[in-house]
């Protein structure tokens, strides 16, 4: 029997799943754990496990090592056969420290923090994966778009004159001998995305799914991050980069993909932010709830500024009936669904054993 391999792998919510289907000596807490959260989706998650581990040939079983920070993960390096990150850097110098080290998998589709010649170099195989649940989040941006545009959240199942008027819609017919009847409710606001100016601030992996998702509605596109894209991919991506304070005046959409998977904590738009939106603006966050101040927030609501608002992930998990954002019409909560199924992580997962096996 060969010796088991090492992979080290960054601690996140959904990687450290390698360890339940790799490392024997996983805890049965651990193992009955991942079996409850997939339970709504997969619930065999058992023999999920027991096909990976057929799949994996020469991978199973292997001594999964979970590294928490830069730190832990030098530590783990001179041992390290396998490498799995999310965020973490490499660089020469923790390459000079994993001499044994063969294929870095990145669980995402961004090479960034990799130094690219330094593995080649080194004949290490850098692997990489398209993640479906970052498809599905860019989707759900998309949703969120054409639900607040459309108002199909206040208006859904309203098809009566009397169910219009309990909503306060008074009913006052068109004159029909001389024009049609849509809208006959005469309801006002709606919101096209063709032809609007979108705003995206974070065009990591999930940012450029929904740049190529609004690509088909001929919407005029425009981002913010910290680090400018290179010229090549805004051209790519027909992006227009601007500064956060001109994106605020002047998009009708402004759209969070900020990567969340840190625990550092920080607001992005608060008060003054919000007070530079242009009036009637749709707000939409994708990532965590506190980029944007809760208080500001519900006064750009009350007053007006703000022409809808989406948020998948809330400011509390799980959230309250009597949230107050909850009583405006113009807004759209869920329950942090967006990279669901989790049939999504779980697909991905078998990839990447199959691409790591392949390339051992």
């Amino acid at each position: 029997m060969t010796d088991k391999k090492v992979i080290v792998v960054e601690d996140d919510w959904f990687t450290r799943i390698f360890q339940v289907l790799l490392d024997p000596t996983c805890s049965d807490e651990r193992r009955a754990a991942f079996a409850d959260f997939f339970a709504h989706d997969l619930p065999d998650f058992n023999s999920y496990c027991s096909m990976i581990r057929e799949l994996s040939l020469a991978l199973y079983p292997a001594n999964v090592r979970l590294v928490k920070n830069q730190e832990e993960l030098n530590a783990a390096l001179p041992e390290a056969n396998i490498l799995i990150i999310e965020s973490f850097s490499v660089g020469v110098d923790e390459l000079n420290r994993a001499p044994q080290l063969r294929i870095l998998q990145k669980f995402g589709s961004s090479p960034r923090g990799i130094d690219l010649v330094e593995c080649q170099n080194r004949n290490i195989e850098v692997l990489l994966i398209d993640r479906k649940s970052t498809a599905a989040c860019a989707e759900m941006v998309v949703a969120f778009m054409l639900v607040l545009g459309k108002q199909i959240n206040r208006w859904a199942g309203h098809i009566s004159i009397k169910q219009m008027e309990a909503a306060g819609q008074a009913y006052k017919p068109f004159d029909r001998r001389h024009t049609a009847n849509s809208n006959w409710a005469r309801i006002p606001g709606f919101q096209v995305i063709s032809g609007s100016r979108v705003g995206i601030i974070g065009v990591g992996e999930i940012g450029k799914q929904v740049v190529n998702r609004l690509s088909g509605f001929s919407a005029h596109l425009f981002y913010h991050q910290r680090t400018r894209l290179p010229k090549s991919e805004e051209e790519a991506f027909n992006l227009v980069y601007c500064d956060l304070e001109s994106l605020l005046k002047t998009c009708d959409w402004i759209i969070l993909t900020i990567r969340s998977d840190s625990d550092a904590r920080f607001c992005l738009l608060g008060q003054r932010e919000l007070s530079l939106l242009k009036t009637g603006a749709f707000l939409i966050n994708i990532s965590r709830a506190d980029y944007i101040d809760r208080s500001a927030l519900l006064e750009a609501l009350h007053n007006k500024r703000l022409g809808g608002f989406a948020l998948d992930t809330q400011y509390e998990t799980p959230g309250r009936e009597d949230d107050e954002l909850l009583s405006f019409p113009n807004v759209v909560l869920t329950p942090h669904i967006a990279a669901q199924p989790r049939t999504n992580v779980l697909s991905d997962l078998q990839t990447m054993v199959i691409d790591l096996q392949k390339n051992l």
